[in-house]
């Protein structure tokens, strides 16, 4: 787990521009009660929150805001390497966080990388990174 986790929703949502905070609330809600919402400003969003009765729903939404959160404020250098992996085009004027909420919607595969790294160099324990040379890897098989 990483440590010193933390949101602060205002800034966060503020700091993105409201398309992709809908279109979050759109792949997220599947429609539904986010686009009752005329804006999604940080006011919006925030009463929108507080009206889901799914505490499950809920906690996810604010670890989803967490994790892409996580890596734009701490570990941008990781984020700007998965979109160099995987090639993905931006226009180099994205804030930290509206680049960070386009690829966790529009490059899973990309954010997954960059948090994957984020955890192992922010954990709470000690962790090591080794390189193994190998010609060949071959895995157990379980039936």
């Amino acid at each position: 787990m990483p440590r010193h986790r933390n949101l602060n929703l205002k800034k966060f949502i503020d700091s993105i521009p409201e398309p992709l905070v809908k279109e979050y609330f759109k792949q997220k809600l599947g429609g539904g009660a986010s686009f009752s919402l005329k804006t999604f400003d940080y006011d919006s969003v925030n009463k929108l929150l507080d009206t889901i009765q799914d505490e499950e729903l809920k906690s996810s939404i604010l670890e989803d805001f967490t994790h892409i959160n996580d890596i734009c404020e701490k570990m941008m250098n990781i984020l700007v390497k998965a979109v160099q992996r995987y090639g993905i085009e931006t226009t180099g004027e994205e804030g930290r966080q509206a680049l960070a909420m386009d690829i966790f919607l529009h490059h899973k595969q990309a954010f997954d990388y960059a948090y994957d790294f984020y955890c192992l160099f922010n954990a709470s324990s000690k962790m090591s990174h080794h390189n193994i040379t190998a010609d060949t890897l071959r895995l157990p098989l379980r039936g």
